[in-house]
């Protein structure tokens, strides 16, 4: 599971320094509601799709699958070095 993963990746390169406590989907908030909690500073951050919230934020249709859509290397070029992350954020 990916969030499991990132977690635990985060919690070995921190030093134990970041501890992230992951809940299953819906105890805090429902799945729908996981952006406008963040937005609202509810929570801290959340592990949904992107393409689920396309309709409060047009631009992150651009950071989600798309088909014929760049390959993993060159998202991660245009992401960091081409304007990628100054549209998500």
């Amino acid at each position: 599971m990916p969030a499991v993963m990132a977690t635990d990746r985060l919690r070995f390169l921190s030093g134990g320094r970041i501890d992230i406590r992951l809940y299953k989907p819906g105890r805090l908030v429902p799945p729908p509601e996981i952006f406008d909690a963040i937005s609202s500073g509810n929570l801290d951050a959340g592990f949904r799709a992107p393409a689920f919230n396309v309709g409060k934020h047009s631009a992150l249709a651009l950071f989600m699958a798309m088909s014929f859509g760049p390959e993993g290397p060159e998202f991660m070029v245009w992401l960091h070095h081409g304007g990628g992350l100054e549209l998500h954020a």
